[in-house]
């Protein structure tokens, strides 16, 4: 078995940023150091600016196996975790997500059965997406003697998605599960996820962290985390403004994801996450927060489209009572994946 470095024999790191190489491996990099220093002082986001959300190791091979060697893993929330492969082939699209990874650092080799056994050579692009949560650092991809290597073709990344922890992917078990992978992959379109778990409408934190270029799309999932506490909601509208501002110019399409229910709003689900009080009060607080959204993003309607609705009233599809789970993530990308690209089939 060869092992084989990224940049070289034509295996690629599929990040927004140029990864940064720590001993012979290679960190995911999806945020400048502008956006790191912002964040300092909070614990929480902080962590979560370092998931390797939406990044893949990328290549076109033959092997009927790969091993994805990672030199270093870490955990920063107690959720399971794992990796996927997807495979793109003739015949489409297919993913094989691997064992739990939850438990399990330092050095890890992972690997996926990409064939039967038996099946002739076919060369397909094999993606391996990192977790969505977790923080690594990629040694490289482990292949068969003989297969055949080859660069993968361009990525022509045409859509951002600016978020929070749902957009992040947060309690997915693997990114193959998150929304946007759902519909990236009914739509055919790459992303760049600039999602970060716990922060609000705060355009300082992506103004430096924006890829150069123009994009066909970008959606904004903000929002949420201003409405659980009193004072977080203060200033939405003038920061609402600053986000679409720093878009305007890069974005051809805004669409502005409105926060989804929450059971509390109904005086459901678990009385507490991470501290913060799900109760009534917290329910009205969001509705409200939504409706100032939807009202004030209604002034711009040559420019950002509104989604709401995301999911139906039902406890059951966010287990924790703030995040979707993955059956949470499927309605979601059912959702959206037609209006994002309406010829898209979410299946």
């Amino acid at each position: 078995m060869g092992l084989h470095r990224i940049g070289e024999e034509g295996v690629e790191l599929f990040c927004p940023r140029e990864p940064r190489r720590e001993d012979g491996a290679w960190r995911p990099v999806r945020f400048p150091p502008e956006t790191e220093a912002l964040l300092a002082e909070r614990i929480g986001p902080q962590a979560n600016l370092a998931s390797p959300a939406g990044c893949a190791l990328r290549c076109v091979t033959d092997a009927p196996w790969c091993e994805l060697h990672l030199a270093s893993l870490r955990h920063h929330q107690p959720l399971p975790s794992a990796l996927d492969a997807e495979l793109i082939e003739a015949t489409g699209r297919r993913v094989v997500t691997g064992t739990e990874l939850q438990g399990r650092r330092g050095e890890i080799v992972e690997r996926f059965e990409l064939a039967a056994p038996g099946a002739p050579a076919e060369l397909r692009e094999l993606w391996l997406w990192l977790p969505p949560i977790s923080t690594c650092a990629v040694a490289g991809l482990g292949l068969p003697e003989g297969a055949t290597l080859a660069p993968p073709p361009p990525a022509a990344v045409g859509w951002l998605a600016i978020g929070d922890s749902i957009t992040q992917g947060f309690a997915a078990r693997s990114y193959a599960e998150t929304w946007v992978h759902r519909v990236m992959r009914a739509c055919g379109r790459l992303c760049w996820n600039l999602g970060i778990a716990a922060v609000g409408v705060e355009p300082e934190l992506f103004t430096p962290a924006l890829p150069p270029g123009r994009f066909e799309l970008a959606t904004v999932g903000l929002g949420a985390n201003d409405a659980w506490r009193v004072s977080a909601a203060d200033g939405l509208e003038e920061r609402v403004d600053a986000v679409l501002a720093l878009l305007c110019p890069a974005v051809r399409r805004c669409v502005w994801l409105l926060p989804p229910w929450k059971p509390c709003e109904a005086g459901l689900g678990p009385e507490r996450y991470a501290g913060v009080l799900l109760d009534r009060a917290a329910g009205e607080r969001m509705g409200h927060l939504r409706e100032r959204l939807a009202a004030h993003l209604a002034r711009f309607p040559d420019f950002v489209e509104v989604v709401g609705d995301l999911l139906p009233s039902d406890p059951d599809l966010q287990p924790d009572g703030v995040h979707p789970g993955a059956a949470g993530f499927a309605r979601m990308a059912e959702r959206l994946a037609p209006q994002l690209c309406p010829s898209a089939d979410p299946s």
